[in-house]
């Protein structure tokens, strides 16, 4: 049978995460749902109330707590029954029908889109009405039962009435699981829909009666005494002064949602709570383990109690009242929230609250915040009765008494060590230890009377609010002290400043030798009980893995750890950078002192003047516009030994980088391990390849030269991607370093042809040591990217020369380096014979051989013979075919020609040459025939028929 409604299980699946706007849609005012503290819509506590949604498994429950109606946390379902007075399954229904989920419908699909939040409405809100006064019929079911208190936590309970004495609703307190106690009102009220009456734990409407009504309108001479909170009522009360007491129900932060309209043209004297709280630790001071006692003390007028009463005084002294301010201690003087309350239960000790109402201990300053009030010395109402003849002299002002509010002498030790206990002290639950909120430290009840004494211990014993603490909550005590006291070390914080976990990973990165480590290495570096402190410690620095990166020039913000830190080199420059000359030529008068620099560039490049143009291009762009990443290298090679190369780079351009500079040999390339790449920007790979190597290697050599980023291998640590920066340059004494494609775009090969001159070494070793890497670095600075030589075609050893540009070419990352004599030598040693074959063929190298369409069986024989001439290893037929198809176009054709023995015409796979277009005048047949005839002619298609 199908069910009629969806159950709780299925709706709370159904709004899972969701609950913030179910609620909402259902008429929860949504700025009480942001997860701060707020006063309770249930039972009025200001700032009790919080919605967390839950946490861990349970994020996105819907759940919250008020610290006063609801310690324990309530369910979605409990929110909508307080607040909007619906019953369990009106509320059920409610939230089913905004999810679609009505009549059983709890099916795979997708939740149903919420409709907006309605505009709350009083009615929506708050269904159930307090009736006041009571219905006498109601009285007999006034129980105070709590179905979410047991009934042995009720500690009393406080019965509000009018000035006729009629029953307007109660408040009852309770004793919280945590020691500490909560304060619920309890009032009868009738449903606004259904007319349904009963005791509900709800708050009356705003204004809220004062409780003591009764009293104040029993003797209209009586002299009124204002307290903060029902227990202090009642105590009062119970000692039998000749006051009308009133007190007010919340708090100190709800005196004004009272109607204290009933206090007129009465002599009031209010008794504030002597709160002693310090100004909150900021954020930094959290972090840094501050101890909040080391705070100052908030001024008198912003505590809260007082606050409060000040406020009070205001609006009585409005309402033709005159007012007195019992004299209060500054803050810290008295434990804080000293009442009259704690003075009764105390006897006496601290102060004596006989001697307070009966000796004009007025407060003086009262004046300063409420113009309206009574100064202390005028008419302070004194109704004590039977009170024996003062023997004491008064004293002449508050200061005699040390501004004890006319308290007498006090016991300063036994005041202090009293509000020690208080402050800083708890029970251990299920023992009658005493434990230091603070430290976490345990003491017996023996301990504790041998640090305090006996008397002290007793009271605070007999005081009955100090908080329980579990055996959890001791050790997280000790834990977190540990921690703060660890801070304050100024090892400790050394350890702080210096190590930053990386989430995500097994790596901790050292601020100090700037780089990433193994938890191994930082161990031996903190030793076992230093590292346990930063592992454990709040204050411990952690960023996320992929947040460290190499990113020359770019600001980042501290989210980020960036490896780069800033060129070593403050460059020099002989006149302001703004004011350098626009043209090189320009440029290199103002830099005299390079000339012996730039004479080895030269050197190297055998003056060919487009060669050293784009070598100082290419040294000048990443110096400039750091961060930026050349997509081409440098190969400077040849067999003559001495000729510079490593010395300009080691010496002269290495420097410039410093750190951020390496030079690489074999074994580094061919290591698994790549930590010695990261955060680079300029690498010299000398002689790094064997003869076996320099075709296999070539795929990872193309990616570190135009790759955006590389990986970074460490041994036994966590591997991750790093932007590739770094701009290479290949040195080797070899003729062919490594194989280079015929069409590659990435290598600038330069060979020198001679060795280096010894007068000139010596000149650049003498600008090297007169600041000269320097001086060269600023040059590189001011250089302008631009190209202004070119090549043209020669008929010269070299196949090209050099000329001037009619216009310069902008230099920039992507500019293709010159086809060079060395790069040619260089990508003719790397050809297959199937593409040196080609090559002589294509350029009319090979004898008697015409370049032309031909039949591809033709050419295979053609190839197997220039394969013997030539002395090279010849390759299969289909993969020859296949290969120069990549050159020229292959398809099947038939051509046709006429010889002195008549006319041939055959169908054949013939090979084009590019770009081919047929005779003028001539058929495609004719004309394919022409040339296939004028292959064959040649005589090489036969001597290889022969071959085989």
């Amino acid at each position: 049978m199908n069910k009629k409604y969806a159950t709780k299980a299925e709706i709370n699946a159904a709004a899972h995460g969701r609950w913030r706007e179910v609620l909402e849609a259902c008429g929860i005012p949504s700025e009480i749902l942001d997860k701060n503290h707020h006063p309770c819509p249930s039972c009025g506590g200001t700032d009790r109330f919080r919605f967390t949604d839950g946490s861990g498994t349970s994020r996105g429950s819907g759940v919250w707590i008020c610290n006063q109606c609801k310690p324990d946390g309530g369910s979605p379902f409990d929110l909508l029954m307080e607040v909007c007075g619906y019953s369990f399954n009106e509320a059920r229904d409610k939230v089913a029908s905004l999810l679609g989920l009505a009549h059983g419908d709890l099916v795979d699909k997708a939740p149903k889109q919420l409709p907006p939040p309605a505009p709350v409405k009083d009615e929506e809100r708050d269904l159930w009405k307090p009736i006041v006064p009571v219905p006498e019929y109601a009285l007999k079911s006034m129980s105070f039962r709590n179905g979410f208190r047991k009934s042995d936590d009720l500690i009393f309970k406080s019965v509000f009435r009018d000035s006729s004495g009629a029953v307007l609703g109660g408040v009852a307190r309770f004793k919280k699981s945590d020691g500490g106690k909560i304060d619920l009102p309890y009032t009868f009220c009738e449903h606004k829909k259904t007319g349904e009456k009963m005791w509900r734990w709800r708050c009356w409407d705003n204004p809220r009666p004062l409780y003591g009504l009764d009293s104040l309108s029993s003797d209209p001479s009586l002299p009124v005494l204002v307290v903060e909170g029902e227990k202090c009522k009642n105590a009062a009360d119970a000692q039998g002064y000749n006051y009308a007491v009133l007190t007010w129900h919340g708090g100190c932060n709800n005196w004004d949602k009272s109607d204290w309209s009933a206090v007129v043209d009465r002599d009031v004297v209010l008794w504030p709570d002597c709160d002693s709280l310090r100004q909150k630790l900021t954020k930094k001071e959290r972090q840094e383990g501050v101890d909040p006692e080391s705070k100052p003390f908030l001024p008198r007028n912003e505590q809260g109690g007082m606050k409060a009463m000040l406020g009070i005084a205001e609006v009585l002294a409005k309402q033709n009242c005159r007012v007195w301010l019992v004299n209060i201690p500054a803050p810290g003087r008295w434990p804080h929230g000293f009442d009259i309350a704690d003075a009764i239960a105390d006897g006496g000790r601290i102060v004596n609250p006989s001697e307070v109402l009966s000796k004009m201990g007025a407060a003086d300053w009262l004046v300063e915040y409420v113009p309206e009030a009574e100064r202390p010395s005028e008419n302070f109402p004194a109704p004590i009765q039977n009170m024996e003849p003062e023997s004491e002299q008064l004293p002449e002002s508050p200061e005699a008494t040390g501004n004890q509010g006319g308290a007498g002498d006090i016991d300063d030790e036994y005041l202090s060590k009293l509000q020690k206990l208080k402050s800083d002290f708890g029970l251990v639950e299920g023992k009658d230890h005493g434990v230091n909120r603070k430290t976490g430290v345990t003491y017996t009840r023996k301990a504790m009377t041998v640090h305090f004494g006996k008397e002290v211990v007793d009271a605070w014993y007999e005081w009955g609010r100090a908080p329980v603490l579990t055996m959890y909550e001791i050790n997280r005590l000790k834990k977190d002290y540990a921690l703060i006291q660890a801070v304050k070390d100024e090892e400790a914080k050394e350890i702080m400043e210096r190590y930053i976990y990386l989430d995500g990973s097994a790596s901790i990165w050292d601020n100090t030798l700037w780089c990433v480590i193994p938890e191994k290495a930082a161990r031996l570096a903190m030793t076992p009980d230093g590292f346990k402190t930063w592992i454990s410690s709040p204050n411990r620095i952690v960023k996320r893995f992929d947040r460290l990166v190499f990113e020359p020039g770019r600001k980042l913000s501290d989210d980020y750890i960036n490896i780069f830190r800033g060129m070593p080199l403050e460059p020099k420059f002989p006149i302001p950078k703004e004011d350098m000359p626009k043209t090189n030529q320009e440029l290199y008068r103002l830099f005299p002192e390079i000339k012996p620099i730039l004479n080895l560039i030269n050197y190297l490049c055998n003056g060919d003047l487009q060669q050293v143009e784009y070598l100082l291009n290419w040294l000048a762009y990443p110096l400039q516009n750091l961060g930026s990443k050349l997509t081409t290298a440098v190969v400077m090679h040849g067999h003559i030994h001495g000729a510079g190369k490593s010395f300009f780079f080691e010496e002269i351009v290495k420097p410039m980088y410093g750190e951020y500079g390496a030079t690489y040999g074999q074994e580094d390339l061919e290591s698994n391990y790549t930590a010695n790449r990261s955060g680079k920007m300029f690498g010299i790979f000398e002689e790094v390849y064997t003869n076996q190597q320099k075709y296999n290697k070539t795929g990872s050599q193309k990616h570190m030269i135009t790759g955006k980023t590389m990986r970074i291998e460490r041994k036994f640590q966590d591997a991750y991607e790093e932007a590739n920066y770094m701009n290479c340059v290949f040195l080797s004494n070899e003729s062919q370093p490594f194989k280079i494609e015929e069409n590659d775009r990435r290598y600038f090969v330069v060979w020198p042809e001679k060795k280096l001159d010894e007068k000139l070494r010596d000149e650049v070793l003498d600008c090297v040591g007169n600041d000269g890497v320097r001086i060269f670095y600023s040059f590189l600075l001011c250089w302008n990217f631009y190209m202004t030589y070119g090549q043209q075609e020669a008929e010269n050893e070299k196949g090209y020369e050099i000329i001037k540009l009619a216009e310069p070419v902008r230099f920039d990352p992507n500019t293709q380096p010159p086809m060079t004599s060395a790069k040619r030598n260089v990508i003719s040693y790397g050809r297959y014979a199937w593409q040196t074959f080609y090559y002589e063929w294509s350029s009319g190298g090979i004898k008697d051989l015409p370049f032309c369409c031909c039949i591809t069986d033709d050419l295979w024989l053609v190839y197997k013979e220039w394969c013997r001439q030539n002395g090279e290893r010849e390759m299969g037929k289909t993969k020859f075919l296949q290969h120069i198809s990549e050159k020229m176009p292959r398809a099947r054709r038939r051509w046709r020609s006429v010889t002195k023995d008549g006319e041939t015409s055959n169908q054949n796979w013939i090979f084009k040459t590019p770009g081919w277009k047929p005779e003028e005048g001539l058929s495609e047949a004719e004309s394919l025939g022409n040339d296939v005839l004028k292959f064959r002619s040649a005589g090489w298609v036969y001597r290889g028929a022969e071959v085989i």
